[in-house]
C-alpha cells in the first residue's frame, strides 16, 4: 500500500474513501447474497443489480472485480446448484466474462452513448445470456456440465438479469437519475 505525504493510505484520500466504501460493499452483498440466499431467480436479480449500479455508477475499471466475486459466493455456499455446484467450476471464465458484458455494455451504451437505458437493458442482458448460453452449451457437448445447467445459463440468465436492470432503472427514476 502507498503512503501519500499526509501519511494516509493511498487508497483512503478523502475523496476516494466514500467510493472504495461502496466498492467494498457492493462486494460484500455480491458474496454473501448467494451464501444467504438459495434460490437461484432471487440470487440472480439481486446480483445482477447490484453489477449494473456499480457499472453506472463508478468507472470501469473500479467495477471489474465485482465480475469475478457473486460466482465464488455460488460456490462457497453450494446451494444454489447443490450437487452440480462443483461442475460450476468449469463455468467461472465464463461468468466471470459475462458479468463483464453486461457491466461494459450498461456504462458504455448508456452512461457515454446515446442508448436509452431500456434498450441499453435488453442489449446487455441479451448479450450476457447469448455468451453465457453457448459456453455453456460447448462445455455441456464436452461433457463438463450437466443438462440442467443449460436452462440455468440461458433464459434464467435473461430474465434475472433484466429484473435486476428493472430495478436499478426505477431506482434511478425515482432517485431523478434518468438519462433521457
Amino acid at each position: 500500500m502507498f503512503i501519500s505525504k499526509e501519511q494516509r493510505p493511498f487508497l483512503f484520500k478523502e475523496s476516494t474513501w466514500h467510493e472504495t466504501l461502496k466498492l467494498s460493499l457492493y462486494a460484500v452483498f455480491l458474496f454473501a447474497t448467494p451464501l444467504i440466499l438459495s434460490h437461484q431467480l432471487i440470487v440472480g436479480v439481486i446480483v445482477n443489480a447490484i453489477l449494473i449500479k456499480a457499472a453506472l455508477n463508478h468507472k470501469t475499471k473500479k467495477v471489474f472485480i465485482l465480475a469475478l466475486i457473486p460466482s465464488l459466493g455460488a460456490i462457497a455456499s453450494g446451494l444454489i446448484f447443490g450437487a452440480s455446484t462443483t461442475q460450476l467450476v468449469y463455468l467461472l471464465p465464463f461468468i466471470w466474462v459475462g458479468n463483464i458484458i453486461l457491466m461494459h455494455l450498461m456504462r458504455k451504451l448508456f452512461m457515454e452513448g446515446t442508448v436509452r437505458y431500456f434498450s441499453t437493458s435488453i442489449i446487455a442482458a441479451l448479450a450476457k445470456t447469448f455468451f453465457l448460453f453457448f459456453s455453456a452449451m460447448i462445455l455441456f457437448t464436452f461433457g463438463l456440465i450437466p443438462q440442467s445447467f443449460l436452462a440455468a445459463f440461458s433464459i434464467v440468465q435473461l430474465a434475472t438479469a433484466l429484473a435486476g436492470a428493472a430495478i436499478v432503472g426505477f431506482a434511478r427514476v425515482k432517485k431523478g437519475a434518468y438519462k433521457e
